[in-house]
Formats: C-alpha cells, sequence, structure tokens
C-alpha cells in the first residue's frame, strides 16, 4: 500500500475508506464497564490507542467552554448537530492558535454531540499531528465513519483524502504499534500535503480554510522541521489575501512567523493586529510580543506577555485546572521573564520566575512520569528562570540570598535540594570562594550516588549529573585549570549564552568568547544586556570600532530602565568615557505609545481559584459542609467507592501518613461516589463508626452519590459520564491550592504532603 496517491474526488474518496477500513485494528478487548479504570492504564498507549474507550482514557474529561473571544471559523461540515459544528469551529480556532489540548476538548464535545462525522474525527487527527500514532488512529476512525456517506461535500472528501494519504500505513494491519516513519518518508509527505492543498486552492477558490491551513502548513513545516520557506513574497501574500477575506479569522499570526526569522520589521505594522481578533487565545498577544521582540523592540513587547499570561491565569480560575495543566503557560512565563532580564528590570523578572516557581506541581501521573515533562513544568521552570535572572544579571550576592532564604531554597524532594546546591555553587564560584563552590560538587556526588537504586528514575539522576558536570566546569573555567571549550556541550547548553561568553572570555577563549556575545546580540536586538555585554567584551579585546559603534542613543535609554547596580553597566563606564560622554551616560527612555488595546499592563498575580460552596452527608447523616471541613487547610480524596480495591488501597497508603498532615495543621477527609446507605453499611451502622471502621477510615467520609461535588472538582469525566479519582488541597476558605485528578488514583501521599507544606509555607516575596 505504500506510495498510493489519491487524485480527484471519487478516487481519492474510494481509496481513503479502502485503506483504513482494511487494517483498523478491531477494539482492544478491555472492560470500559468497570466501576474503576485503573486497573486497565498500565494496559494502554495514550500514542497508540485501539479504541476510542483508550483513545480518551487519558482526556481530555472536561468540556469546553463556549468562546466567542478566539476569531471567526466557519468550515461547514455534515452533521444534523448545530452545537457539534459550533464546537467544531471553535477548536478550529483554538487549533489555528497552537492550542492544541483546548482544541481536542471542543472536537471531543463536538463528538459527543454526533459521533458519526468523520470530519470531527478528521478535526482530532489534526489535534493531534505532534502524536503520529494517535493522529493516524483519528484518521483511519474518520474513514470508517465516511464510508456510505453521500451527504459529504466534495471538499470534505477532499480533506479526508488528504488526511488518509498523510498518515497512510501508519497502522499495522494487526493492529499494535504505530509504525515510526523514516524522516524522509516524513518529508515526502509533507511535501504531498502542501500540494494537495495548494490543489484544493486552485479547485476551491474562495474556501478561506484552505487557504488558512496552507498557510499554516507552510509555517510549521519551516519551524518544525527546518523546511525552507520557497518564496516569502508568494505567502506573504497569501495572508494580505486571507486577512482581507476573512478579517475575523485566527490565522494572523501565520504572517507573524513567516517574517519572525527573516526580516521580522516587515510584520511589526501587523503585531497589534493579531491579539485584536482572537483577544481570548494566550498565546496570540505571545506571538505578537515575539515578533516585537525578534524586530529589535522589546520594551513594545512587554505588554504582550503581560496580557498573555493575564489571560492564561483566567484558565486556571477552573478549580481543576492547575497552572501546569494549561497550555503553553510555562513557555508564555519564559517569554516575559527573558525579556525582562535582557532588559535588565531585575526585580519584575524576578518576580515573574519566583511566581512561576511557586505555583503548584503537577506529578505527571498515568505513565508520564518524563524527565521532559518535569524540567519543562512550572516548579523546575521557574526555578531554572530564576537562577538564570541572577546569573545573566551578575548579582552573586542576590543569588546566594535566593538559596538560602527565597525561592531557590531547597525543598523536600531531591530536584530541589541537589537544584539549589548547584546555584549556590555558581554563586560562591563567581564571589571568588572557589572551595566552598568545589565542596558543592562534591556534596551533589555523593547525592547522586545516594540517589542510585532509590527508585528516582536514571534519566533524573542523568541530569543530577549534568548539573555537577556543569558546575565542576564552571569552576575549572574561573581558576583557570580548563583553557578549552567544554568537553560535552550539554553541560553548558541551558546556561545562557551571553553568560557563557564572559566565562569563556575570562578563560582565554577569546575569539569563540566574542562569536558567542554577536550570536547573542543579534538574536537579542535591543536588549541591553545583549548589546552591552557586547560592547563590553569587544572594548576589552581592543575592537573599538565594533564597541563604540554600538554605544548609541538607544542602548543610553534602554540603560536608564535597568537595574543601576548591573556590573555589567557599571563596566560600560570606561567605554562611556572614551566617547567623552561621561559618567551619566544613561537617557531618560520615552515612554510607549502604542495602539494596542491591552487587557493587562502589568503581570496580575496568579491566584488559585475559588470553590463554590457545598455540603454532603457523612455517614451519620449529618451534612458537613465544605466551610466545616476546611475550618484549616484539608486534603481531600475523591475515591469511587468503598467496594473499590484500587480506592482501598490509595487509603491504605494514606492512612500511615495522616498523622504527619495533621501535624502539619492539615486535616485529611475523603468524598466517596457511594451512596448514604452504602456508606453506613461500610461504617457499622448511622451512629458511631465501628472499631472496625476506625481502623479503616480514621477520617471523616463523605457521600456524593451524585457527584455533585466531583463535579465542582473536575474528578469527573463529563464525556463518558462518570467518576474520577481526585486528591484535591483547599485552604481554610475552600479555595483549590493543588488537585490531581485522573482515572487512576493518586498513590503518593509524601509527595502530598511535601507540595502541601511547600505552598502552605510563606516565601520572601
Amino acid at each position: 500500500m505504500k506510495g498510493v496517491r489519491f487524485k480527484g474526488e471519487a478516487v481519492g474518496i474510494t481509496a481513503f475508506v479502502t485503506l483504513f477500513a482494511a487494517v483498523l485494528p478491531l477494539p482492544a478487548q478491555l472492560n470500559f464497564n468497570l466501576p474503576c479504570l485503573a486497573p486497565l492504564l498500565e494496559q494502554l498507549d495514550e500514542e497508540a490507542p485501539r479504541s476510542l474507550e483508550e483513545a480518551f482514557v487519558f482526556g481530555p474529561w472536561h468540556a469546553p467552554l463556549i468562546r466567542d473571544d478566539v476569531g471567526k471559523v466557519d468550515f461547514p461540515i455534515a452533521t444534523d448537530s448545530e452545537d457539534a459544528q459550533m464546537m467544531f469551529n471553535q477548536g478550529l480556532a483554538l487549533l489555528h492558535g497552537f492550542s492544541y489540548r483546548e482544541a481536542e476538548r471542543c472536537f471531543r464535545a463536538a463528538l459527543a454531540l454526533d459521533n458519526d462525522s468523520p470530519m470531527i474525527y478528521w478535526a482530532l487527527a489534526m489535534a493531534n499531528e505532534r502524536l503520529p500514532g494517535r493522529a493516524a488512529f483519528f484518521a483511519s476512525m474518520a474513514a470508517r465513519h465516511s464510508i456510505n456517506r453521500s451527504e459529504l461535500s466534495p471538499l470534505e472528501r477532499r480533506w479526508l483524502a488528504l488526511l488518509g494519504d498523510y498518515y497512510r500505513d501508519i497502522i499495522p494491519p494487526a493492529g499494535g504499534k504505530p509504525v515510526v516513519l523514516a524522516p524522509e518518508d516524513w518529508e515526502d509527505r509533507r511535501k504531498d500535503w502542501v500540494r494537495g492543498l495548494e490543489d484544493m486552492a486552485f479547485e476551491f477558490p474562495d474556501d478561506v480554510e484552505v487557504k488558512a491551513f496552507l498557510l499554516r502548513r507552510v509555517i510549521l513545516d519551516h519551524y518544525r522541521d527546518g523546511v525552507p520557506i520557497a518564496s516569502y513574497f508568494a505567502n506573504h501574500l497569501l495572508a494580505d489575501e486571507l486577512a482581507k477575506i476573512a478579517p475575523d479569522h485566527p490565522s494572523g499570526h501565520y504572517r507573524l512567523f513567516l517574517w519572525m526569522k527573516q526580516n521580522p520589521g516587515r510584520a511589526v505594522v501587523h503585531a497589534g493586529d493579531v491579539p485584536q481578533v482572537a483577544p481570548g487565545q494566550a498565546e496570540m498577544w505571545r506571538f505578537s510580543g515575539q515578533l516585537l521582540v525578534a524586530a529589535g523592540r522589546p520594551r513594545e513587547a512587554v505588554p504582550y506577555f503581560q496580557s498573555c499570561l493575564a489571560i492564561a491565569h483566567r484558565e486556571t480560575q477552573r478549580p481543576w485546572m492547575m497552572p501546569d495543566k494549561v497550555e503553553n503557560l510555562v513557555a508564555n512565563y519564559e517569554a516575559l521573564v527573558d525579556v525582562l532580564v535582557g532588559l535588565g528590570r531585575h526585580e519584575e523578572a524576578r518576580a515573574a520566575a519566583l511566581q512561576l516557581a511557586s505555583m503548584p506541581r503537577k506529578f505527571h501521573l498515568e505513565k508520564r512520569d518524563t524527565i521532559e515533562e518535569f524540567l519543562g513544568g512550572s516548579y523546575a521552570t521557574g526555578r531554572r528562570l530564576l537562577g538564570q535572572v541572577h546569573l545573566r544579571m551578575e548579582l552573586w550576592n542576590d543569588l546566594l540570598r535566593e538559596c538560602e532564604s527565597g525561592g531557590l531554597k531547597a525543598g523536600d524532594d531531591w530536584f530541589s535540594k541537589n537544584d539549589e546546591r548547584f546555584w549556590r555553587g555558581i554563586a560562591h564560584a563567581h564571589l571568588g570562594d572557589l572551595e566552598k563552590a568545589r565542596a558543592l560538587v562534591e556534596e551533589m556526588k555523593t547525592s547522586l550516588q545516594a540517589s542510585t537504586g532509590t527508585g528516582v528514575p536514571p534519566r533524573f539522576i542523568d541530569f543530577m549529573a549534568q548539573q555537577a558536570r556543569t558546575l565542576r566546569t564552571e569552576i575549572e573555567y574561573l581558576e583557570g585549570a580548563r583553557k578549552g571549550m567544554p568537553e560535552r556541550e550539554t553541560d553548558r547548553t541551558w546556561l545562557p549564552s551571553d553568560h557563557n561568553s564572559r566565562v569563556y572570555y575570562a578563560a582565554g577563549l577569546k575569539e569563540e568568547a566574542l562569536a558567542l556575545a554577536r550570536e547573542d546580540f543579534a538574536a537579542r536586538p535591543g536588549q541591553v544586556l545583549a548589546e552591552g555585554n557586547f560592547i563590553d567584551l569587544h572594548f576589552r579585546h581592543g575592537d573599538l570600532k565594533s564597541a563604540l559603534y554600538q554605544f548609541d542613543k538607544e542602548l543610553r535609554m534602554l540603560a536608564s530602565e535597568s537595574r543601576g547596580s548591573l556590573p555589567l553597566l557599571s563596566r560600560l563606564a570606561p567605554v562611556a568615557e572614551k566617547m567623552g560622554i561621561g559618567k551619566a551616560w544613561a537617557l531618560n527612555a520615552p515612554s510607549i505609545e502604542s495602539d494596542a488595546d491591552f487587557i493587562a499592563t502589568s503581570l496580575p498575580p496568579w491566584s488559585s481559584p475559588e470553590a463554590p460552596s457545598w455540603g454532603l452527608p457523612d455517614h451519620t447523616g449529618e451534612v458537613v459542609s465544605v466551610d466545616a471541613l476546611s475550618d484549616g487547610p484539608v486534603l481531600v480524596n475523591f475515591f469511587l467507592g468503598v467496594s473499590c480495591a484500587f480506592c482501598r488501597e490509595q487509603i491504605e497508603k494514606f492512612r500511615p501518613v495522616i498523622p504527619a498532615f495533621e501535624e502539619a495543621g492539615i486535616r485529611y477527609a475523603a468524598i466517596s461516589q457511594d451512596s448514604l446507605e452504602v456508606l453506613q453499611e461500610a461504617m457499622g451502622g448511622s451512629g458511631e463508626k465501628s472499631e472496625e471502621a476506625k481502623k479503616l477510615y480514621p477520617f471523616t467520609v463523605l457521600a456524593d452519590p451524585e457527584f455533585e461535588v466531583f463535579r465542582l472538582h473536575g474528578a469527573y469525566d463529563d464525556f463518558e459520564k462518570r467518576a474520577m479519582h481526585g486528591t484535591v488541597l483547599l485552604d481554610r476558605g475552600g479555595r483549590v491550592l493543588w488537585s490531581e485528578v485522573g482515572h487512576g488514583p493518586f498513590n503518593f501521599p509524601q509527595d502530598a504532603l511535601h507540595e502541601a507544606l511547600r505552598i502552605l509555607s510563606p516565601r520572601e516575596g
């Protein structure tokens, strides 16, 4: 079947259906009617589902909100449900904004309204394009539901045929793991995809989505796979046409990405328009900010990043939507912190990084416990950014204080302990106390040895080893013991390039340092740290022409907004003197004028969502309100019933740790989907608990057979209409501080305790 091509409407859809009808595996013989799906989870692969039940068991579980702020898409499909059509259009608007998870949530809602529409399965495949096996499964479902569907329009048939051609042969005829294609095979398919879209654009010249997806594909291929853009001019004209015929369509950012690397100044005029079309999509604001940064206008970009985060914070106001579950939230914070640091705005950058590091952590349950997810989460990323704020600004004493009493102080987890040692070592090394820095390397090695064989995943141990090597290499450079480039480039890649250039220069690697400084300056035009570092190193190197040329009015204005005590700015005093400017060389920067109607002009503090009031009966029939339950912090476990073996196992794991929770002032309670009668039977009646029940359930247990509170806290699958496991931390007033929900129970009581203590403990602001 390899090499099948689909040409023409009739032949295309017939071949598409024949192809996938032949290879679509039979649904897995797993019992999804069990009251608890925990025993199935280890048998499933999210990226290789064999049935719809498997595809959705990992989510999305919660219904989307109806939105009018994500841009307007009009893509008619064959469906009798107006609501399904509405959700389909909303999902496509989010997909254009690269909000894949939220888009899939909308398509899932559309599927619940019409599970026979092939185009909804097509959309699910599009929302999973980063997971080829999962996307191929949905493509196969689209094929199955296309059979004998005479009401499909010619355009729908072309979309389906194009999808089928792209994902052909991914699913083996006998089922099993998806086929992993070679890069050159994907390259051929990408070319065919673009050519197919171009053919459709000629055949359906008035269709907006064909043009939008064509431009989208060119941009994605360029940024993800390095495919050169053959004609910037032609694609710019395509973007112009889209803006003209569909001004409310959420595709304006494709033009920004078209010019982001090549000539960002050509798209600056459109930066303010992009987020106005889809103001509810946080990433649209970030894309505009990134374009302004690339164009050398970082001061103008800051409000865009702040608005981006203000919108992203709104997403967290649903009780079940913890920050790490908000798509791209961490990347949005990274963009803001990076530009604030580049502008030398220390306090703002520190506050944003600290806010990210202080957010509740996601523990990546249900087969998602990977180092990539952990290091890309809010906690680890926030700590890294917090360290880099001080590293890039050379504020070593501030970095040391951050480790002793601020956001980099170690908690109870191995990661933060090792991370604190690393940043303390960096600070001591640059303050000249190399002995203390070397002692910290030894501590890291000892910790590394102690972690081996203790259950810490090997890849996490590899990361700890990389941190230790990085600190050791830093010390060797500073003491003059290392004269060449690092043995492992990976030991330096996560340290900022401006910092590395200074370290290399001090170690005598001057040409390498100057090249890195030039590269960093080119990547961060208009940022005082990058420009100042370029000037400083070239001036010290004797390249006065390069140094003095860049010491211009713009740099002097940027310096006025930076922290005045930055060591870099102090080192620029000799340059100013050489130019005859004098000591007071910084100029007041003018205020920024913008036509954009910004949602926020400063980053609002993140706040945990409010939980509505509720009351549920305990086994005596007495109604216990959330106010009474949370007269102090309380950890609530939502479980699926006293007869559920996996729920009992979870309770058995938590029971020995309950005294530690209580000692910390945290109450423990549980909410079951059992009826009051079943709960009373388990507790030994409607009066005082039996002695056996006191041993098994030495805490408050409430009955919620109608799933009212399960729903309020997201421990409910809106699509499958079934309760889920949930572990939720509430503060004194019932506010949600931390939450983990899923079809499997949370079986890590010590992690829950450490997280509760971390969130509840005050930190220096």
